[in-house]
């Protein structure tokens, strides 16, 4: 099978691109120490290097990689943390070769985009397994026939130690390690209500299920990008990741009010009209607060200066979303259905991973 020589990440910022090869190079030391590593250890000039060559096939340059670990105290820290966790853990046994879009990495997604088109699956390769880094005692990738063999591979070779999907995130403290399987198990559930929040100008809404153990987070996962509405499941029961899916299809097919962008944009500055529409898109959705609550929370929630055009579109977009679902009650419970299924139907397709965070 002809391989793309990298997996490159649509997102991925110069600094993820740099805090994800460092973890590789951090952990390739741990190699040539056999010990646990320190913040001195993933300083030192010669070691870095000789990881670096060794263990290491990512996609940036061993200076600047080098200049960004010295340069970035907060990273360095949280990397050390995380690679002496994973180093701890039982899902590494021996020694690997780490990966970040190079290589063993950008043939598990090639092999991935192969066959998700060959069987009409649409699913972002990150939402089939959101690696940052892998692990890889193998050269190359077999040749399957469908994405159900090939996640049963994936999975064995995880439990096996031989081919290890790592998602990192930046952590203080102890990193947690959590092995993380399909998601194949949410059951259909009904619309409860929309939460009370904490506060009355939060940048979303929770959507509360008949099952206690399950909800919806609804908000702009981008809003410094004034990015669209997105939905993701939080169950609480399960350790299993089921995955952010855009509201764009539903907020169309049942005419869902949004204030459109460019109304945000024009009206960003008239700060009390825009709290006026989210104190009665609030009243909407179920709540009225006192005037006293409602001053002392956007005390807290403004900084002078700040874009507002993110957060007023996060915010007011979900709650007329929230207003509308706790208004039609019977079309909120086949919106509800259908996203938790849609949700339990691409867990089929993805594929087990570890998380550090």
């Amino acid at each position: 099978m002809m391989r793309f020589k990298e997996y490159i990440k649509e997102s991925a910022s110069q600094t993820t691109v740099l805090q994800e090869s460092l973890h590789c190079v951090a952990l390739g030391i741990t190699q040539i120490t056999n010990k646990n590593i320190s913040e001195k250890e993933l300083l030192d000039g010669d070691l870095f290097t000789k990881s670096y060559d060794k263990y290491c096939d990512v996609d940036v340059n061993l200076q600047p990689l080098f200049d960004f670990a010295n340069s970035s105290p907060s990273w360095v820290t949280s990397v050390v943390n995380n690679t002496n966790t994973l180093k701890n853990s039982k899902f590494l046994k021996g020694d690997y070769t780490y990966y970040r879009s190079n290589g063993v990495m950008g043939d598990v997604y090639h092999t991935f985009k192969v066959l998700s088109h060959k069987q009409s699956i649409k699913l972002n390769p990150d939402k089939w397994n959101p690696g940052d880094v892998w692990a890889s005692k193998i050269q190359s990738i077999p040749n399957f026939d469908n994405l159900i063999e090939y996640n049963q591979f994936i999975s064995k070779s995880l439990k096996k130690g031989d081919l290890v999907g790592i998602s990192l995130k930046k952590t203080k403290g102890v990193p947690k390690i959590q092995y993380i399987q399909q998601s194949s198990d949410i059951k259909n559930v009904k619309f409860k209500g929309v939460k009370k929040p904490a506060s009355v100008f939060n940048t979303g809404i929770s959507v509360l299920t008949d099952d206690t153990n399950k909800s919806l987070n609804i908000r702009s996962f981008r809003i410094s990008k004034a990015a669209n509405i997105t939905s993701e499941i939080i169950d609480k029961s399960s350790a299993a990741r089921h995955g952010k899916k855009t509201l764009t299809e539903y907020i169309k097919k049942y005419n869902i009010p949004q204030m459109s962008i460019q109304d945000i944009k024009k009206n960003v500055d008239n700060i009390e009209y825009m709290n006026n529409m989210i104190i009665t898109l609030w009243k909407d959705a179920g709540y009225i607060f006192p005037k006293n609550q409602i001053d002392k929370d956007w005390d807290k929630r403004f900084k002078k200066g700040e874009n507002l055009v993110g957060y007023y579109r996060s915010i007011v977009n979900s709650l007329q979303i929230g207003a509308f679902l706790n208004q039609n009650k019977g079309i909120a419970n086949k919106i509800l259905s259908d996203i938790f299924s849609e949700a339990s139907s691409m867990g089929e397709y993805s594929s087990d991973f570890i998380k550090v965070s």
